[in-house]
């Protein structure tokens, strides 16, 4: 064998082992990384966490006394969605790639490519020196600005302006099962950022906001077919104070915080007492009687995550309420064979509060993101209502705080499950009420 034979054959083997290792070395790369960022993430949690005790004295609605200490607000939970590189993970990863549909292998390669959103945030600052502020034509995510104080907000402006046909015929089956068996039946028009006050927005090449003239004509649209209507998106704009809104809604994304939530939960138990025979206090949705938790600069919502730092880098805090008086539930989720019994923390997952917050969603700390149905089931209450509720991820923030003074209820998630499987359920659990707090979609 000549020498230009094995040069030939020692470039190969070179050129072979540097191919095969790269996936090994990526790996080993992407591993230090994200311990970096766990590490990051412990040390941040423990200097950047603050704690802030009720500022209003309260009782329990159970008729027991307060504890002379308040309790802990963050037990140490560790779930299988915790670890990114946990057999589980890995399982449902390589499933998903193996299913032979391309679109899963398309959407991996594209998750896994190195340095992907470092790359998409060079793009979108380049765009934004430009003077585009409207980045990707084919979404709907916008900057905008507030008029009065300059305030930057990445907002959705997805308003479609009534309901299909299909979405009505869907309205009135549920209404139909809700008189055949007897339950209180209405439906939510659950608010965005841009339907408060939404004159103030500076409008983008003449895109003019119409989101509260849309709801209003969908609040006419069902209450001209017979079905209960609460327009909470007005409800509350007639609560919160002008230059207040930001203290309710997230202003890099498209969900209200935990202020919001108990607020639209306030303005909901009062519909509730008035039309459905419910007794709740509304005192318990003042978030003053709460333990605040606060995690600085931690949030960077899913609309601020598609325009990218290169748009708007402001992270903002991110709150979890807690009550002082003794509490007890069980929640059970069929789809993971889950049933835990415990105080309310068990409704939060503070794990899921990540300072990595460009590649992980902190909103998941509102019990653990969306499943198809959740029971969830006061102990403390001997007897009372059922309620029913068809949500979609706004209502993970406000269930914990009805649940305070309900003693089941009973969650649906269209997106999970068919229609068929809900209307079934409801004719067999019976609820005493039935509402949708639900956005268009479907």
């Amino acid at each position: 064998m000549n020498n230009k034979v094995r040069h030939a054959f020692a470039l190969f083997f070179v050129l072979f082992l540097v191919i095969c290792s790269f996936p090994v070395l990526f790996a080993i790369v992407q591993n230090i990384r994200n311990g970096a960022i766990r590490g990051y993430d412990t040390w941040m949690k423990n200097r950047k966490i603050k704690v802030v005790q009720p500022k209003k004295k309260i009782n329990s609605p159970y008729g027991e006394k307060l504890p002379k200490h308040p309790p802990v607000v963050q037990p140490k939970k560790k779930v299988y969605s915790d670890s990114k590189y946990s057999i589980i993970r890995k399982y449902d990863a390589f499933s998903k790639l193996m299913l032979p549909e391309r679109k899963h292998v398309e959407q991996w390669a594209i998750n896994a490519f190195p340095f992907r959103d470092e790359f998409s945030t060079f793009n979108m600052a380049f765009k934004y020196h430009l003077g585009m502020v409207k980045p990707l034509e084919q979404d709907n995510e916008i900057l905008l600005r507030d008029s009065k104080n300059g305030d930057r907000l990445a907002v959705n402006t997805v308003v479609p302006d009534r309901y299909s046909k299909k979405s009505l015929t869907l309205f009135k089956s549920y209404k139909s099962v809700c008189k055949k068996n007897n339950i209180s039946f209405f439906v939510v028009l659950r608010p965005q950022l841009i339907s408060i006050y939404e004159n103030n927005w500076e409008p983008y090449n003449g895109l003019v906001l119409k989101h509260g003239d849309n709801l209003s004509k969908r609040a006419e649209i069902l209450r001209g077919h017979g079905i209960d209507t609460v327009e909470l998106w007005k409800e509350m704009a007639k609560e919160i104070p002008e230059d207040k809104f930001l203290d309710y809604f997230f202003r890099t994304d498209h969900h209200w915080k935990v202020d919001g939530a108990l607020m639209g939960g306030k303005i909901l138990a009062n519909h509730m007492n008035k039309n459905y025979d419910t007794s709740y206090n509304l005192t318990y949705f003042d978030p003053d009687i709460y333990i605040r938790k606060i995690w600085k600069n931690v949030f960077f919502g899913s609309c601020a995550r598609r325009l990218t730092p290169g748009y708007i880098d402001e992270k903002e805090n991110f709150d979890l309420l807690y009550p002082r008086f003794k509490t007890s539930f069980t929640i059970t989720i069929p789809s993971k064979k889950y049933m835990q019994k415990g105080s309310f923390s068990i409704f939060f997952y503070p794990g899921q509060i990540h300072y990595d917050s460009l590649h992980k969603n902190s909103y998941n700390a509102f019990m653990e993101a969306n499943e198809p149905f959740v029971r969830i089931v006061n102990n403390k209450i001997k007897s009372g209502k059922k309620i029913a509720i068809l949500k979609d991820s706004f209502g993970l923030p406000l269930v914990p705080y009805l649940a305070l003074q309900t003693k089941e209820i009973l969650l649906f998630d269209p997106r999970l499950m068919s229609h068929e499987e809900i209307r079934k359920m409801l004719n067999e659990e019976q609820p005493d009420i039935f509402f949708v707090l639900y956005y268009a979609g479907f």
